[in-house]
């Protein structure tokens, strides 16, 4: 569970346990890099340990009582549910309560925001950053400083189930990611390299493209972005203003509703003038002529929870090269 990183956690638990011959039962929020008979999946059927992509929403979460809790992170979002920051610790501090005495809470201990948490276990915690130093030696697939820190928490659980180093790095060593978590598609028609991420939140938003600036060095980012919910929108507006500041272009879509009505308080025009370097793009055939001048050392993120991945494939061109 947490706000940022539960998806890429989940999946490399998954895979730490496929290579220690642990036959899981996996439950993930995106696609795993694994192919069925029907392609792509987000499940594994297995007679051994229980993964679960934990959902702080409406206290989705509450519904399951875990034996080993993974917290990455916790960070103020789905405000259209929950009141404050303070509301959210409580959920996530109700979770952890139910972890039994033998269990076992892993999080970054020194984290602020996980204090409330920390006083409400009767289990073992676990800090994952005591792994910090065995990861920054593994040479990750994924990028960025976030997926390292994913990698430790995985780290730390693959240490309470007793799980081998060389095992648990070999897996994280070819773990590919997954589906719409900072993936690369290939390239566009002008030349240009094609990624596409699942980002939403102005936290997510800054490590990705910090992580891109980093370790991929383009010459020019350019970031489409379709920004998910009017009431995320509206009230973290001032974040996602400042959370560009890698970008070199933003090109900003309609906000996809998704389960809201119509907020006429807030809009894709507004943030998209209160954001250094961004435009406002009324429709994907709009982005499209407006990437035309792009080229080969360019790199261009495709960027939002909605429909957007629509867009990367038909920027897509040159798929894997």
């Amino acid at each position: 569970a947490g706000t940022h990183g539960k998806t890429t956690t989940t999946a490399m638990v998954a895979e730490i346990l496929i290579a220690a011959g642990q036959k899981p039962m996996v439950i993930v929020g995106s696609l795993l890099h694994r192919s069925t008979k029907t392609g792509k999946t987000n499940f594994i059927a297995g007679a051994g340990p229980l993964v679960i992509e934990a959902c702080e929403y409406r206290r989705s979460f509450l519904n399951l009582s875990p034996t080993i809790l993974v917290i990455t992170n916790i960070d103020n979002d789905h405000l259209d549910y929950y009141r404050d920051l303070a509301d959210i610790q409580r959920a996530f501090a109700e979770l952890a309560g139910k972890l039994p005495s033998h269990g076992a809470l892993i999080c970054d201990v020194n984290d602020p925001r996980l204090a409330p948490v920390l006083s409400n276990t009767r289990c073992r915690t676990i800090d994952y950053r005591q792994f910090d130093k065995i990861t920054d030696k593994i040479k990750l697939r994924v990028i960025g400083a976030h997926n390292r820190l994913n990698a430790s928490a995985a780290l730390a659980v693959a240490k309470v189930l007793k799980i081998t180093l060389k095992i648990t790095t070999g897996a994280l060593t070819a773990f590919r990611g997954t589906w719409r978590r900072l993936e690369y598609l290939g390239r566009t028609q002008t030349g240009a390299r094609l990624y596409d991420d699942y980002g939403h939140h102005p936290t997510a938003i800054k490590a990705t493209l910090t992580a891109i600036r980093d370790e991929l060095k383009p010459r020019h980012l350019i970031v489409i972005f379709q920004p998910h919910l009017y009431s995320r929108t509206k009230l973290l507006f001032q974040e996602f203003t400042k959370c560009f500041s890698e970008a070199d272009q933003v090109f900003i879509l309609p906000i996809y509703a998704a389960r809201e009505p119509r907020d006429k308080t807030v809009s894709s025009q507004a943030l998209a003038r209160a954001t250094p370097r961004a435009t406002y793009a009324p429709n994907l055939v709009a982005v499209q002529k407006l990437l035309a001048t792009t080229g080969s050392e360019d790199l261009i993120l495709n960027l939002g929870a909605g429909d957007i991945f629509v867009l990367a494939e038909k920027l897509r061109y040159n798929q894997g090269n």
